[in-house]
């Protein structure tokens, strides 16, 4: 069992989960999409511009940008 799971779509899409939150990055365009998939399983509101989950959002980037390290994920700049 995996405690955070990353994922890769060639040079356009770039994700990271856990049990309770995802994120999604779009490095072409700078744009994050956050969702508490404990509250919104079907993905339906994107919590990533909303300052009450600034510290959520700012947790997960962090995990993105260990996953892309501990990958080599050099085909787009790490997350900021």
């Amino acid at each position: 069992v995996r405690e955070t799971l990353f994922a890769v779509y060639m040079d356009t899409q770039r994700m990271v989960r856990d049990a309770r939150w995802k994120l999604m990055w779009y490095p072409q365009d700078g744009k994050f999409q956050l969702f508490d998939l404990e509250h919104d399983p079907h993905e339906l509101r994107n919590l990533a511009e909303n300052p009450a989950f600034s510290d959520q959002l700012a947790a997960m980037k962090g995990k993105l940008r260990e996953q892309q390290e501990l990958f080599g994920d050099d085909k787009v700049p790490q997350v900021k």
